[in-house]
């Protein structure tokens, strides 16, 4: 799974223009919801300013988390015959 959302900020024209219900994410929160959701091999990155458009969001930070359910989460948790 990927999900694609900003760090936590305080940007409340996003809230109001843009029908944000939460302003961001700290990495250790987006982390601990990933994993609570049965997600494996977290993994959280910020994404180059270059990648972030010219939209009224381009002036926070963005960051990318991928994991992994199913076959392929078992091979990071140790259970289960997958491969990563």
């Amino acid at each position: 799974m990927c999900v694609l959302d900003y760090e936590a900020h305080h940007d409340q024209t996003l809230r109001e223009q843009e029908a944000d219900i939460w302003l961001g994410f700290s990495p250790a929160d987006l982390r601990r919801l990933a994993e609570e959701a049965g997600l494996a091999g977290v993994e959280i990155r910020r994404l180059p300013s270059a990648w972030q458009g010219e939209g009224p969001d381009r002036h926070l930070v963005w960051q990318l988390l991928v994991g992994w359910r199913g076959a392929r989460s078992s091979a990071f948790t140790g259970k289960g015959k997958g491969t990563p």
